[in-house]
């Protein structure tokens, strides 16, 4: 496989424009499925070959856009879940960029068996799987009527978790508080979930949640990520007082409380992206914007032992999509140019980046997640013009092919997820 195998990568830049940024550190203190099974893809399918390059970071789109190539035959099935919009419109047309409330379906990685996993009277999204596959939770944002002594007027949307058993098709709603934005620790029992300002540890069988933060009135939590062995979180707790604006902290805290340990501080931010552990934990992955480097996105990785910095030498205008492969040093990463409207999917470690797929005919930027085999990439393309293609798309990274396996939906950013 392309990504699993061993890859000379090519310099593509002896510096960065993250370059010269130096955060400060802080040691350390002491059954069956309601998803139907799918069924295989045809035994041969015409493919087509995209452009792939070595070490060009900005290559010139094409000018028209043609044909879209036929996804790869053969290849693994997994049951892909993921939060869309149904396009009113004539099949296979521009997916229009208007508002609209997004509901659960399902579907498998060759395009078939979609299904609607949601009653789409309101708006669901976040879909994420307990490790074990055999739940799954999701968010569904619910009106309610304010009283007429509350602030406001009318009719207000708050975000509740609900988790679905898949063997049964039960669901349950999560806690007794509004929790939302949920990953799940490896136990499969317990989520970890923002409610409010603050991050709580909540287990699925109804006991009492765990206060894990207690963040302050002029602060706010920018994002967190489970460790693998699931016995602690990082999460990076920006401030938002005129004194201190531009800096982002990174902590530590365990699944179960205790007070909080200060990793690194990040000064000169004008946002955050993500924080994203390694495969073994001994790795941090930083997303983030710096004000000197404001239209370029900034990847670092923190040695979570011995707390140095490495700034990676790839220079990406936006990062849609990064993450670590299971050797825990190198990782795959979307980058999309604006100024060139290609997006570029590269393999980078310290040494440098390696363009392995071009994608100039969508014109927006796309996300998605990795087949667990590091072979098929299963993507959506942002809404960002008219005639944005809506639906999903499959890339083969090894045999440098890629097709659209679902028209006439506009698939959610970031809600899209594989079943284990």
């Amino acid at each position: 496989m392309i990504l699993a195998a061993t890859v000379a990568l090519t310099t593509a830049l002896a510096s960065t424009a993250c370059e010269g940024h130096h955060p400060s550190v802080s040691p350390l203190l002491t059954p069956d499925s309601v998803l139907t099974t799918p069924t295989a893809l045809p035994p041969s399918v015409t493919t087509t070959t995209s452009p792939t390059s070595t070490a060009t970071r900005r290559p010139t789109p094409t000018p028209s856009r043609p044909p879209f190539p036929t996804p790869t035959a053969g290849g693994p099935i997994r049951q892909i879940v993921f939060s869309a919009c149904a396009c009113d419109r004539a099949p296979r047309q521009p997916c229009p960029a208007d508002w609209c409330v997004p509901s659960l379906y399902a579907i498998n990685s060759d395009g078939t068996g979609l299904r609607t996993l949601i009653d789409p009277s309101y708006s669901s999204s976040d879909p994420s799987f307990s490790l074990d596959g055999r739940f799954l939770a999701y968010v569904q944002h619910e009106p309610q009527e304010l009283a007429a002594d509350e602030p406001g007027h009318g009719m207000i949307t708050f975000p509740n978790t609900y988790i679905m058993d898949l063997g049964t098709g039960q669901t349950a709603t999560l806690g007794t508080e509004s929790y939302y934005g949920c990953q799940w620790l490896p136990d499969s029992a317990r989520l970890v979930c923002y409610a409010d300002r603050d991050l709580y540890t909540v287990p699925t069988d109804g006991t009492p949640a765990m206060r894990l933060t207690a963040i302050g009135e002029g602060d706010a939590v920018r994002g967190f990520d489970v460790s693998p062995e699931g016995e602690h979180i990082v999460y990076a707790l920006e401030q938002l007082r005129p004194s201190d604006a531009g800096t982002v902290s990174l902590y530590q805290v365990g699944v179960m409380g205790g007070d909080p340990t200060l990793l690194v501080t990040l000064s000169d931010i004008t946002s955050f992206g993500f924080a994203q552990f390694s495969p073994d934990g001994q790795r941090l992955l930083l997303s983030t914007r710096f004000k000197s480097t404001t239209s370029t996105t900034c990847l670092i990785v923190l040695e979570m032992d011995t707390y140095e910095m490495t700034e990676l030498p790839v220079d990406v205008h936006v990062v849609r999509t990064a993450r670590w492969l299971p050797d825990n040093r190198r990782l795959f990463v979307v980058g999309y140019d604006p100024d060139q409207l290609v997006n570029v999917l590269y393999v980078v470690d310290n040494a440098g980046a390696l363009s392995i797929l071009e994608l100039p005919e969508l014109e927006c930027a796309v996300f998605g997640e990795l087949l667990p085999d590091q072979r098929y990439f299963v993507f959506a393309e942002d809404v960002c013009r008219e005639d944005s293609r809506g639906g999903l798309f499959v890339a083969d990274l090894e045999a440098g092919t890629w097709g659209q396996i679902l028209f006439d939906y506009q698939v959610t950013y970031g809600d899209l997820v594989f079943r284990p």
